[in-house]
């Protein structure tokens, strides 16, 4: 089952800890609601997992209470668009886990229907996911944070923090991989029309001297003389 999956990983990374290694979670998701799941954060909380989500809804999970959750930080991202990812990460002492899945973190998906929790295996897929919980962890203008009575103070800029919100960032660096697209895809197109150039260059027929020759008729039979 995906709940028994998604606990066993949060216990794996409590043991990490309790072993002296760097240990860390990391999830993305509307809804934090199963009581099962709530109980294994706090015990990997406990155990000196550093417990980062971000939550956009509902959450039943409290974080910054002392002996429970000091080390567990929730923001939830409330801007231009109403997200609807579900993605997760598990640090596992260096062999790092990604996956994204169809199902928020509650007893009703967990329990009650079927859902989907897929790893995210290329290197280049995971650089992606990573840029995107690196630009949404630290987001200074459209993240709230959850206090530990739960209420939520947002985030404002300091010094010289960047004043974009995530989703602004996003939007960015979506349209610079676009640009890049596009001059990758001219590249392409004018190397194909090369070498089609060339291939049609060497079918061509060269004429001979032959063929270049005045054409001349054979000479008519001689008429019999009656």
């Amino acid at each position: 089952m995906m709940k028994l999956a998604i606990i066993e990983r949060i216990d794996r990374e409590a043991s990490h800890a309790r072993a002296g290694t760097t240990a860390a979670i990391q999830m993305k998701m509307n809804a934090l609601e199963d009581p099962d799941i709530v109980r294994a954060l706090y015990r990997a909380s406990q155990a000196g997992v550093q417990v980062d989500l971000i939550v956009r809804d509902t959450c039943r999970l409290r974080p910054g209470i002392v002996g429970l959750s000091e080390n567990v930080r929730i923001i939830s991202v409330v801007g231009r668009f109403l997200e609807h990812a579900r993605a997760f990460y598990f640090r596992n002492a260096g062999s790092e886990e990604y996956f994204i899945g169809s199902a928020d973190l509650m007893s009703r998906n967990l329990d009650s229907r079927v859902e989907i929790l897929a790893p995210v295996e290329p290197p280049e897929l995971r650089a992606e996911l990573r840029k995107f919980f690196d630009v949404q962890l630290a987001d200074r203008r459209a993240a709230w944070d959850m206090q530990a009575d739960g209420s939520y103070v947002q985030r404002t800029p300091k010094g010289n923090e960047s004043r974009k919100s995530c989703q602004e960032t996003m939007m960015l660096l979506t349209q610079e991989r676009f640009e890049l697209a596009l001059e990758v895809k001219a590249k392409l197109r004018k190397r194909s029309r090369a070498r089609s150039g060339s291939v049609s260059k060497k079918k061509q027929i060269r004429p001979t001297r032959a063929s270049l020759a005045p054409l001349t008729m054979p000479p008519e039979p001689a008429k019999k003389l009656k």
